[in-house]
């Protein structure tokens, strides 16, 4: 009878302690002390795989989180779970301010107001375009001085991909430099390319047709332009450039046939991350291609979609209601609309990314009501390999998904299952 007691008086004493321990984690992910008052008066933010960037109006630049290959850009190698002011090693001129930031998982990039390009992080395969062909790290901002821009030509956009990345002026130009072993760098060529190269002209453009967007992937890289063509190279396994072949590309290939355009319907942003790719029209449909199980875009017979499906209807927007901007991460996007509705979309859910509260896999959720402000203004979002963050209109920054190694939101779990604000 003793042990009995025992044995019931121990289960109760775990399941008191696991109760306790529910109530702490959901009172720790619903919150909303600020936790990095620092940011204030926020411009955007951008995302690598576990570490963050945040550029304020005045031109200061914040990173903190995740640290190995000097991803922070603060001149070492040591992770933060606070934000670095890391301006001073730009040494920038005296007028001159950071205006733009770019992120991927091994590179961070920034434009300047005078048009000056600095980056740091791996430059594995020329991967930083600086001209140096050595694999070495540099953990702290280098002026890229191979970037060729024409007289009063400007940057327009800047794509980092895997090693790599792409650039866009205000001509229409398009450079591209990094890794080139399955030609993603378009200029039919195998050879990596450690500075910028115009490829332009391997597009075979039409008349008064020019290149208007820009996006770079895992070893894929793609582009559009103001007469409705869409334009796909590099790697092709798992049928990432989504022409239904498995046939490496080393130069622009025009998959524009494989798209039901309207008339008249353009692409209005592009993005591609990894193994997936999404387009939204100027008449706000959907489309996406991608290797992994995405809700209902995987062909059948497939585990991935070999042609772009679009998915429109998974959002369940309302009436006049549109896309305005996507951001994706290795199984998940983030999107918002015109009239401020956030959707998450997405097959795995394991690190909370969806922002849900489940773990379980999802189709395209709005998750506007699980901000603290119910009436929020999105403006910019940014994700990274499992985490998101959304900037809102008068300032507030929100996270959510991987917190890793509690870096980035110091004091609270690996895993946020709910937007929190953290400013």
């Amino acid at each position: 009878m003793k042990k009995v007691l025992i044995i019931i008086t121990s289960l109760l004493l775990v399941f008191s302690m696991s109760t306790n321990t529910s109530v702490y984690a959901a009172k720790k992910e619903t919150e909303t002390e600020p936790i990095h008052e620092e940011l204030q008066n926020i411009k955007e933010t951008a995302s690598s795989a576990h570490s963050l960037l945040v550029l304020l109006k005045d031109g200061t630049l914040y990173s903190w989180g995740f640290n190995p290959d000097g991803y922070l850009g603060d001149g070492n190698h040591y992770y933060s779970g606070e934000p670095i002011n890391i301006t001073e090693h730009f040494n920038l001129e005296e007028d001159d301010k950071i205006n733009h930031i770019y992120s991927s998982r091994l590179v961070n990039m920034v434009t300047t107001e005078k048009g000056y390009v600095y980056t740091w992080g791996r430059n594995a395969y020329g991967a930083l375009g600086i001209g140096d062909s050595y694999y070495n790290l540099h953990r702290s901002p280098v002026k890229n001085e191979h970037i060729n821009l024409l007289e009063d030509e400007e940057i327009k956009d800047i794509s980092l991909g895997l090693y790599g990345g792409m650039l866009l002026t205000s001509f229409g130009r398009v450079l591209s430099w990094g890794i080139n072993y399955y030609g993603t760098v378009g200029n039919n060529s195998n050879n990596h390319a450690f500075a910028p190269v115009d490829i332009t002209s391997n597009f075979q453009l039409d008349v008064n047709e020019k290149i208007t967007h820009i996006s770079a992937g895992s070893h894929t890289r793609f582009a559009a332009t103001n007469k409705g063509r869409v334009f796909a190279w590099g790697d092709n396994y798992y049928y990432k450039l989504g022409d239904g072949t498995m046939t490496t590309r080393r130069t622009p290939y025009d998959i524009t046939e494989y798209f039901n355009f309207e008339e008249n319907e353009n692409v209005h942003l592009i993005e591609s991350y990894d193994l997936t790719t999404v387009i939204v029209t100027n008449k706000g449909r959907i489309f996406m291609w991608s290797a992994y199980h995405f809700p209902n875009i995987n062909d059948p017979f497939y585990p991935y979609s070999r042609y772009p499906v679009e998915v429109t209807d998974q959002f369940m927007l309302g009436k006049s209601e549109k896309i305005q901007k996507v951001d994706l991460g290795v199984r998940h996007l983030v999107a918002i609309t015109n009239k401020n509705n956030v959707f998450t979309y997405g097959y795995y859910n394991y690190y909370g990314n969806m922002g849900t509260n489940t773990h379980d896999p999802h189709y395209a959720s709005n998750i506007t009501a699980n901000f603290n402000d119910k009436n929020i203004n999105p403006q910019h979002i940014s994700v990274g390999f499992s985490h998101s963050v959304l900037l809102t209109s008068n300032g507030d920054l929100y996270f959510w998904g991987y917190n890793y190694s509690s870096l980035i939101v110091p004091g609270y779990s690996y895993i946020i299952n709910l937007p929190i604000l953290i400013n």
